[in-house]
């Protein structure tokens, strides 16, 4: 699919959520949200390729235009193979089935190495409990073993996680809008494989790579 095909694709996701009854609602249909993580989706996938980062809240209506503008105008303008590749991969991995080592009560270790080579080590265990976030998903706490995730003044911050299919997000700052430290990646049995941002709406940092896997 080249850059009109991939514009053509933004434009049709753009507008089956923008007339969703349920659009700025907390909670969503599985379709109308698939839909806004999508065009989130494009985004991230989008920033590797064009060598800067852009992060916009597509959860808000104040910004959902610019978000599906941002994301037409960038497309047509990188429209290469390898944009539409990690696109159409990510989507693969939505339908995929959940790896069974994902589940409620597993403890999972994530290590990030950042370009210096440092390490920093977080260990969860899964639940099944909502999660309250500034983004829309089917959003689980996470409780923290091991590792620090911060905390604004003297709030800590609360790590989530969203899964689709293989693709998983886990947001240590779920609890706080427009601050995000997230893990983003794939899960394969009981291993993991990502890189991890720090940033807000207006841009992100790549950290490092990660490297996941089960421990119980």
């Amino acid at each position: 699919m080249g850059a009109a095909g991939d514009t053509r694709h933004i434009a049709e996701v753009a507008a089956a959520a923008w007339t969703s009854p349920r659009w700025r609602a907390s909670k969503c249909d599985a379709m109308a949200c698939r839909k806004r993580l999508e065009i989130q989706a494009i985004l991230d996938l989008l920033r590797p390729e064009l060598g800067y980062e852009i992060e916009v809240r597509c959860h808000r209506m104040r910004n959902w235009l610019i978000c599906v503008l941002t994301a037409i105008a960038i497309t047509a303008c990188a429209g290469n193979s390898a944009v539409t590749k990690r696109l159409e991969r990510y989507r693969i991995l939505s339908a995929e089935p959940t790896p069974a080592d994902w589940q409620a009560g597993a403890v999972w270790t994530f290590v990030t190495i950042d370009r210096s080579g440092n390490k920093d080590t977080l260990t969860f265990r899964v639940s099944n409990a909502e999660a309250q976030t500034c983004t829309s998903g089917d959003w689980r706490a996470l409780e923290l073993l091991e590792g620090e995730v911060g905390s604004l003044g003297e709030v800590p911050s609360k790590p989530a996680a969203l899964v689709e299919g293989r693709n998983l997000r886990i947001n240590l700052t779920s609890n706080w809008c427009d601050v995000d430290n997230d893990l983003k990646g794939e899960l394969l049995g009981s291993t993991f494989t990502g890189k991890r941002t720090v940033g807000g709406p207006t841009g992100s940092t790549l950290i490092g790579e990660i490297q996941g896997w089960r421990v119980k």
